[in-house]
């Protein structure tokens, strides 16, 4: 039997996650969370989830675009609020100000911006 290679210990119910072709992992919770993995297991980032731009229920599956696709959207979320919210998440190019992870939460090392949902 083998060993996992890396692992990563949740506070939530984890629904249908997906590896990006840059080898990011998104998971979403129950807890309306979806939170960018690296697959080391380190966390990179957490999309929102107040009402007015992340999912108002659990977040049931995630799905990335293509990277070669042209849209500005490359990553994708559904929910049990019957949305599907677009994400344009990229490499961030400023450098992290404080090593504090409960502070930076959203800025280690990717840049978040939501799609207006139309």
């Amino acid at each position: 039997m083998r060993s996992p290679l890396s692992a990563v210990r949740l506070d939530s119910p984890v629904n249908r996650l997906s590896v990006s072709s840059s080898n990011v992992i998104a998971i979403p919770h129950d807890n309306r969370h979806v939170r960018l993995y690296d697959l080391n297991g380190q966390r990179l980032a957490r999309l929102p989830r107040n009402n007015r731009i992340g999912h108002r229920r659990m977040v049931c599956a995630t799905a990335w675009l293509p990277e070669d696709c042209k849209s500005k959207v490359n990553l994708v979320t559904c929910g049990f609020d019957k949305t599907c919210i677009g994400w344009s998440v990229a490499p961030s190019k400023e450098p992290k100000e404080s090593k504090d992870k409960e502070k930076d939460k959203d800025k280690d090392g990717l840049l978040l911006k939501n799609k207006d949902r139309e």
